[in-house]
């Protein structure tokens, strides 16, 4: 199964939420058969995680250091079997990207910390996994009834 995490830069929350994602699977022992990739809707291809986004991440024993930026394109919308956008917004430009993404696309409304304070991004790491938590092992679940 192919999950697809989708924000604006692709330098913060979307880089997060993969690491958090696959340590959440791997804590439940779920990550086999599950691949987690993030994309942004305005990112700069190569661009390097935000430096407060891999602290945070480290606190976590999580790595974003090697993390590089990735544009969502038509493809990585088709391709994946569920995407996760961090806002209504992302969620719109993935539509127009493909119709059918609809049936595939779940909002978690997480708010853009660039720009923020290291708090700033604590507090949207801790809301990522709050939610994160909840989907992705309905999300897995799904994956292992094929």
């Amino acid at each position: 199964m192919k999950i697809l995490i989708v924000c604006t830069g692709n330098t913060c929350r979307s880089s997060m939420a993969k690491a958090i994602g696959e340590k959440i699977l791997a804590k439940l022992g779920q990550a086999d058969g599950v691949e987690l990739s993030s994309r942004g809707t305005m990112a700069w291809s190569g661009q390097a995680a935000s430096p407060l986004a891999v602290a945070v991440m480290q606190k976590q024993g999580l790595d974003l250091s090697t993390h590089q930026a990735a544009l969502l394109t038509t493809d990585d919308v088709n391709q994946a079997d569920a995407i996760i956008a961090m806002t209504e917004s992302h969620k719109q430009q993935v539509l127009t990207m493909s119709g059918d993404a609809i049936t595939k696309i779940t909002v978690l409304n997480i708010s853009d910390p660039f720009g923020g304070t290291e708090d700033d991004y604590q507090a949207c790491a801790e809301e990522i996994a709050g939610q994160l938590k909840e989907i992705l092992p309905k999300l897995a679940a799904v994956e292992k009834e094929r």
